[in-house]
């Protein structure tokens, strides 16, 4: 903004208004954290912890162990892909939810074979 005298008058009006909600703002965050149970006398209660500290405690964590009478569950993995690689087509002939129409239109062009700058075998594809 420029240094007009509506400027400057705005910008008077604002370090007011300011000064105006500063104390009600401050009594609503004392307020939130009477509520969650906090210091409110403005010292802090946060200890300090070296990192290599926080690491070996990542470090200790060991699998939980299972209960007399419980199995492990199996885990199969899934494969999270069904689509062609090329074609990207999966088998109900769908495109992914993340193409739109005009990168599927250019998709079509890009790997028919009857185009001159098409897919052809031994040639790169185009990318996306």
């Amino acid at each position: 903004m420029g240094k007009s005298m509506r400027s400057k008058r705005k910008q008077k009006l604002k370090r007011e208004r300011r000064e105006k909600f500063k104390v009600k703002e401050l009594k609503k965050l004392k307020d939130m954290l009477r509520a969650a149970g906090e210091n409110v006398d403005g010292a802090s209660e946060a200890a300090m912890v070296d990192a290599e500290e926080l690491k070996s405690k990542r470090t200790k964590k060991k699998p939980e162990e299972l209960a007399e009478g419980e199995e492990a569950m199996e885990v199969t993995k899934e494969k999270t892909s069904s689509f062609h690689p090329v074609t990207l087509k999966n088998e109900h002939g769908n495109y992914p939810v993340w193409m739109n129409r005009r990168q599927i239109k250019r998709h079509k062009k890009l790997t028919s074979k009857t185009a001159d700058e098409g897919y052809k075998k031994g040639r790169k594809r185009r990318k996306l």
